[in-house]
């Protein structure tokens, strides 16, 4: 039987490329851009003890580009709100949120997209008529979002939306929380098509091997499947 030469006296280390079929999301709220312009988004949080030392932040999506957003602590509400300018003041769109231990209503997660700024501060309407928004649960948990997908169409006041303080019938929960959040501003003439980042298990995951070699003094005497010479 033909002899495998002598292997030197070290542990080989295989790294194999694996892809999982299932596996967590990346977690957080992904913003997509797929408008022709530039989009001034603002993660707002609230005034909960959970929100203690976040600070609002500023995040200019440009056009075709997704942006990750980082879900906070349980407990802490969160205004995500996109405006075509600077001035916040003229006009936004908002996605809100809010996720906790399982509650005494049965939901981990409130949710809901907000138009009661939409035409200024305090005033209800939709600052992206010519825009088509989806916002959709994504990943495990989704299924238990009522509904998984909320939906503004293009040149009409939005149905799905929150539109004065008190129309809680536009405040949606989930039974459990969903790994993510996906929030898509659209160009309904077409164009570009932003994709948030690759879910988890499409992403290749390393797992190593160790696998200990033969002392130099000793040979392998049988042909294996496969025989990997280390140097």
């Amino acid at each position: 039987m033909p002899v495998v030469p002598k292997m030197t006296t070290k542990k080989a280390i295989l790294a194999i490329i694996a892809f999982f079929a299932s596996g967590s999301l990346a977690s957080g709220v992904s913003v997509c851009n797929n408008l022709p312009y530039q989009l001034q988004v603002y993660n707002v949080p609230g005034s909960q003890p959970a929100c203690a030392g976040i600070q609002t932040s500023h995040h200019p999506i440009d056009s075709c580009t997704c942006h990750e957003l980082p879900w906070t602590p349980l407990g802490c509400g969160v205004s995500i709100k996109a405006s075509k300018d600077f001035d916040l003041t003229r006009g936004i769109v908002q996605f809100e949120y809010t996720r906790t231990e399982f509650g005494a209503a049965g939901s981990e997660m409130s949710f809901d997209i907000s138009d009661v700024d939409g035409g200024a501060s305090g005033v209800a309407g939709s600052a992206f008529l010519d825009a088509h928004i989806v916002a959709r649960a994504d990943g495990e948990g989704a299924e238990t979002c009522n509904p998984p997908r909320l939906e503004c169409e293009f040149g009409k006041v939005c149905a799905d939306a929150y539109r004065y303080p008190t129309d809680d019938v536009k405040m949606r929960t989930c039974a459990k929380r969903a790994d993510r959040w996906v929030i898509e501003i659209n160009n309904p003439n077409g164009g570009c098509k932003a994709n948030p980042p690759l879910l988890e298990q499409q992403r290749p995951a390393e797992t190593v091997y160790e696998i200990d070699v033969p002392d130099p003094d000793h040979v392998w005497t049988e042909i294996v499947d496969v025989a990997v010479e280390v140097e």
